[in-house]
């Protein structure tokens, strides 16, 4: 709930010991790449993105939205409210 209340941080801290503790749960793993884009969190987006395609829950749509929010962050237009 965290995350769709705008506190991403706290969406960041629940989900992270979850996705270490069932590294192979797709829906967690897609849930923290979520909150760390609009955190700016590019990278670590991008290597969950990965992991998803490693454990064959798909991760393309993610990586490619991954670079769509890096692109707009980078022109000053933000995605969320949060981080306009």
């Amino acid at each position: 709930m965290n995350r769709w209340e705008g506190r991403l941080g706290g969406s960041k801290s629940n989900l992270e010991r979850p996705v270490e503790l069932d590294p192979r749960n797709s829906s967690t793993i897609t849930d923290l790449a979520w909150v760390y884009m609009p955190l700016r969190k590019y990278e670590e987006a991008d290597a969950l993105a990965i992991r998803l395609q490693a454990v064959g829950a798909g991760g393309a749509n993610l990586a490619s939205r991954s670079s769509i929010y890096r692109a707009r962050s980078a022109t000053g237009h933000g995605v969320f409210a949060c981080c306009a």
